[in-house]
């Protein structure tokens, strides 16, 4: 089915926002980030940063069309920059976009909220964060019937990877199987009682929904780390 994706930006002033919370941010080095609603602020935020005597760096994710812009699954356009910043500042409501940041560059987020408050993400919040995920990797570990999921969305499609996983999972002397499909949500897969666990392959925040599997559900970088 085709599907037309319409681009919607948020009004927003974010020139009020960023000056209002200014001084709580006191690294010189930072990233900017933000998701596509917010990107007509990019220009006077990372102005007014620059004026207050930061060193502001942008980049252009894999996934994404324009610099600056972050998806759940692509923070590509802060990674490229962690290395030569010490904190990042995201315009974008929620903490779906900016944990992922966090947990991929180890740097701080300073969340700029369209309602004008701020938030920071620091690294021990990503560490519990990690540990959940890594928990229930752990438990899948146990199992000895796996299911490696494939979705058919464009973008998500990892067949070779999941043919990689299951010839990895064999080896070890487990049952390994590919499901593929559109929704790999647990309306569909919680039927599968006879699988142990879910290794996903397809978007990867999938797995933060683990509490509606019936089944442990975890990616593969979680979980090669019990083999």
């Amino acid at each position: 089915m085709k599907t037309l994706f319409v681009e919607a930006r948020d009004k927003t002033d974010y020139a009020f926002i960023v000056k209002k919370h200014l001084n709580k941010i006191k690294e010189k080095k930072l990233g900017l980030v933000c998701t596509v609603q917010h990107l007509t602020e990019v220009g006077k935020v990372k102005k007014i940063l620059e004026n207050a005597g930061k060193k502001v760096s942008t980049a252009k994710g894999k996934k994404t069309v324009y610099e600056c812009q972050v998806l759940g699954c692509d923070v590509i356009a802060g990674e490229k920059t962690k290395r030569s910043v010490s904190a990042f500042v995201y315009l974008g409501g929620g903490e779906f976009h900016p944990l992922m940041l966090a947990e991929k560059t180890g740097r701080k987020v300073y969340c700029l909220r369209p309602s004008g408050r701020l938030d920071v993400i620091c690294q021990e919040k990503v560490r519990v964060w990690v540990k959940k995920k890594m928990l229930v990797a752990a438990k899948a570990s146990k199992e000895h019937v796996f299911g490696v999921l494939v979705s058919t969305k464009k973008g998500q499609q990892a067949m070779r990877k999941a043919e990689s996983i299951v010839k990895k999972l064999r080896s070890t002397g487990r049952q390994a199987f590919v499901f593929v499909g559109d929704e790999l949500s647990p309306r569909f897969l919680n039927d599968f009682s006879g699988v142990g666990a879910w290794i996903n392959t397809a978007c990867p925040r999938i797995v933060e929904d683990f509490a509606s599997y019936d089944q442990p559900i975890t990616n593969w970088e979680y979980f090669k780390k019990f083999l």
